[in-house]
């Protein structure tokens, strides 16, 4: 826990999170100040607090800095159209392939419900308004609906009140502990590529890899014990880590290499206790605060 309280998480171009992927997109549109003078000064990143169950009770106070999880981040811009106030939302770190506006009349061109993505086992849809009182929050909505009839509704707050300043201290570093891993390439779209994800939990030993083999998604799960010894890795598992390794943009081999070492840090129960741990009492903290 010291450790991990006293740790600078590191921003990399080769570790994109919402952190680095948000922190990016910021640099990368600067190449529009010229058409657009002043605009780089007006964007800022927002904080965003996931899974809320209380909506009214979390929007009716300002984010407590000592309880509040701050999950996500994504870039913000406040819009003013001819009286008209809203914002407009650029979301790199979940993927979405568009900017998102929400107007408080929700009149054009407020974007409302839009499809994100469409699987076989999952059709995902997002809508982003200003459905409360507060209008520092932004309340984004993600519906999943499953082949089997489960539907399911999920609530996230976002905070845009004020420019959020301690994204790599706050939200980059309650990520490193989080129990749910993923490693993914995508279309400029959003569409899921390529990639692998696991859950981080004492006994789980499988992972899932997918791939694009023609216009069809390969997926399988496979066992990190595999990777004791890469030497007896059968065909059918070479194929499978080689063309995710390509479609990931890696060189021969890196994917292996990455695997290899988390099946080393999965082994080391001591290690994957604390990590839990860490994650459990942070879930806690945010489920105080509701």
């Amino acid at each position: 826990m010291n450790f991990y309280r006293s740790y600078c998480p590191p921003i990399t171009s080769e570790h994109h999170t919402c952190v680095g992927l948000s922190l990016e997109l910021m640099k990368e549109l600067f190449v529009l100040e010229g058409r657009f003078p002043g605009l780089i000064e007006k964007l800022y990143l927002a904080s965003c607090e996931e899974c809320v169950d209380d909506v009214s009770s979390y929007t009716s106070e300002l984010p407590n800095p000592y309880d509040s999880e701050k999950e996500h981040v994504l870039v913000a811009l406040k819009i003013n159209i001819a009286g008209r106030l809203g914002i407009l939302l650029l979301d790199p770190g979940y993927h979405i392939g568009r900017a998102i506006t929400i107007m408080k009349d929700c009149y054009y061109p407020h974007t409302g419900w839009f499809l994100q993505s469409e699987e076989n086992s999952c059709r995902k849809e997002y809508c982003y308004s200003f459905d409360f009182d507060n209008e520092d929050y932004v309340y984004w909505q993600i519906r999943e609906t499953r082949p089997n009839g489960v539907n399911k509704l999920i609530g996230n707050l976002i905070y845009v009140g004020v420019p959020y300043l301690a994204p790599v201290d706050v939200t980059e570093r309650r990520n490193l502990v989080y129990e749910f891993k993923c490693l993914v390439s995508r279309t400029v779209k959003g569409t899921l590529r390529a990639g692998v994800y696991f859950p981080f939990k004492a006994g789980v030993d499988k992972f899932t890899i997918f791939y694009q083999d023609g216009d069809v998604t390969k997926r399988e799960k496979l066992p990190f014990s595999m990777f004791d010894n890469t030497n007896n890795l059968t065909p059918s598992e070479e194929n499978a880590l080689s063309m995710c390794n390509m479609q990931l943009g890696y060189n021969d081999g890196r994917l292996i290499n990455i695997l290899t070492c988390y099946n080393n840090i999965i082994n080391d129960d001591s290690f994957v206790q604390q990590i839990t741990e860490i994650n459990q009492n942070i879930y806690n903290l945010g489920q105080a605060e509701e």
